[in-house]
């Protein structure tokens, strides 16, 4: 699945992953982009920036308040192409690279 956008950095902040950029008429794609630096590109066209979770391996859920993870699926966290974020507990998977 490929997240993009705004959605894309708060999933690869969460997981501490770096993003990529599409080209665009002024620079050639990039790979390796730190959030912040995919925030100042945002700022300018979000939809130049993106992550693909194809080939990560889930590492295990957020601490959260404390809430027993029994019966959590990684894949509940995402919808339609989106990443959901943390639910009510702060619980939340973890990936990585």
């Amino acid at each position: 699945m490929t997240l993009t956008r705004m959605n894309a950095i708060e999933f690869a902040e969460a997981n501490d992953l770096l993003l990529n950029k599409y080209a665009d008429p002024t620079e050639e794609a990039r790979t390796g982009l730190t959030p912040d630096e995919a925030r100042a590109v945002a700022r300018e066209d979000a939809g130049l920036i993106w992550i693909e979770t194809d080939g990560l391996t889930f590492a295990g859920w957020s601490e959260g308040d404390g809430t027993s993870t029994d019966g959590y699926h990684a894949g509940d966290y995402f919808v339609d192409g989106q990443y959901l974020g943390a639910d009510e507990h702060g619980i939340e998977p973890r990936y990585a690279a």
